[in-house]
């Protein structure tokens, strides 16, 4: 089963168009090399923006798959501290937040504070992941063998195979052969060997 991730994120009123003020990243921003540009054609209407609109962009928008999978928290404009002076970025952040709420992805808006917002968080997560890994009623034989897929996965992420092993099990399967027994110290590799041969 292939787990997608979730994407979270709490947007207040400041709207950042260069992350920082270093000319080289400046240039990166205004102008894109044309090599991204080729491998992302979307950059191009993107150019001056904040890099927090990008991952928005690339990561949830412009991506359909997030559906279920995206939440966005719009803090309470009376609640935020700070405010942009400029009217440019204030207008992007505006159009930003539009262009999500059209999205179709779950919006929570004029969260008061961090409290009120980690509440959201959790109610948004614990569903997603409810509807994402559903409570299974499991019989006792059922639970046993997922236990042991689970633990046999863990012994086989890294292993270094010996063929003759292998080969020695494969007999053995194949009804050739005396009785045998796998021995050895504890954490020499036995659980490994079997997994990775299974």
């Amino acid at each position: 089963m292939k787990v997608r991730s979730l994407f979270i994120l709490m947007l207040g009123y400041i709207y950042l168009t260069l992350p920082l003020n270093i000319w080289i990243i400046t240039s990166f921003f205004e102008q894109f090399p044309d090599e991204l540009i080729d491998d992302q054609p979307w950059l191009a209407e993107h150019r001056q923006r904040s890099v927090t609109e990008l991952e928005i962009v690339h990561g949830v928008l412009n991506n359909p798959d997030m559906g279920g999978h995206a939440f966005f928290y719009f803090r309470d404009p009376s609640a935020s501290p700070v405010h942009s002076e400029n009217q440019a970025e204030q207008d992007k952040q505006k159009t930003l937040k539009d262009r999500i709420r059209q999205g179709g992805f779950p919006v929570s808006e004029n969260y008061p504070d961090a409290e009120a917002v980690g509440q959201l968080v959790l109610k948004d997560l614990e569903q997603a992941i409810n509807t994402e890994f559903p409570e299974q009623q499991l019989t006792p034989l059922e639970r046993d063998r997922l236990d042991h897929e689970v633990f046999a996965e863990s012994r086989s992420k890294v292993y270094i195979s010996r063929k003759e092993y292998f080969n020695h099990l494969d007999d053995h399967a194949s009804g050739a052969g005396d009785p045998l027994v796998v021995l050895g110290e504890s954490g020499s590799g036995k659980s490994a060997l079997l997994a990775n041969w299974c």
